[in-house]
């Protein structure tokens, strides 16, 4: 992928969704990404940060509201990011999520929410934004 590809990306968004999505999937994955191998060291090394944030789109997917999940996971990377770093972070971001669903699948006896993996442009500044302490 060229920096053009992914247009100068710096952020990944992880947006569960479905009838079984609630806050306590949010708070496991986003808890499970952190310690994800290769996430964990960027992490470590203040290079990655990951949060939670309100959905952009309400806590909607389209079909109305989404009972009780209305944050994403966002993982933002520090400064600018070589095209291969930020594949190698979306990567290691899928290869969590499908563990973390699996996990959760063998233990919960609803089935586990879908969950969107995509590249994303944050907002620069503001509140509650990545770069306001006040996430």
């Amino acid at each position: 992928m060229t920096d053009g590809e992914h247009g100068g990306r710096s952020a990944i968004r992880v947006t569960l969704r479905g009838d079984t999505a609630n806050d306590v999937d949010v708070d496991a994955l986003k808890k499970w990404l952190e310690r994800e191998r290769g996430l964990e060291v960027l992490i470590k090394d203040d290079k990655l940060r990951i949060y939670e944030r309100a959905r952009d789109d309400g806590g909607s997917d389209g079909s109305g509201p989404t009972m009780g999940v209305g944050m994403d996971i966002l993982l933002v990377m520090a400064g600018a990011v070589a095209p291969h770093i930020f594949d190698t972070v979306l990567a290691a971001t899928k290869a969590g999520v499908k563990a973390w669903r699996e996990n959760r699948q063998s233990v919960e006896s609803d089935p586990p929410p879908v969950v969107d993996v995509t590249p994303h442009v944050p907002p620069r500044s503001g509140p509650s934004t990545p770069d306001n302490d006040g996430v």
